[in-house]
């Protein structure tokens, strides 16, 4: 079963799931330490979002023409490979579970912080 996001406390919020940040965090609420009420966004949300904009090639052409050992090659393949991302739609499941998990969230219209854990 494909699961794009996954309550904050979940305890399958593991590295691969989740990153780093997001397996701590699991691990904190899980221990009753006040971590404030959230979600994660899922791994297999990530590979779906890539696949479904075909950013993996897309990435793969731009960092071939960068040289580790020339850092201004680096700077224009970051620059390029984040065009490509804020070019790109999310997934209209990816987009719905996020809402449905904003929607849980309690109060109304709750402030959120977002983290990358990459």
């Amino acid at each position: 079963m494909t699961e794009f996001v996954l309550n904050l406390s979940d305890r399958r919020a593991d590295l691969a799931t989740a990153g780093g940040k997001g397996a701590s965090l699991s691990r904190l609420a899980g221990a009753s330490l006040p971590v404030p009420d959230g979600f994660h966004l899922t791994t297999q949300a990530y590979h779906l979002f890539l696949a479904e904009n075909q950013l993996q090639p897309a990435i793969e052409s731009i960092l071939s023409g960068a040289d580790p050992a020339d850092p201004a090659t680096l700077e224009e393949a970051s620059h390029a490979i984040r065009e490509h991302f804020l070019q790109a739609t999310i997934p209209a499941s990816i987009a719905g579970a996020v809402a449905q998990a904003y929607a849980r969230l309690p109060g109304q219209n709750p402030p959120v912080a977002v983290r990358s854990s990459a």
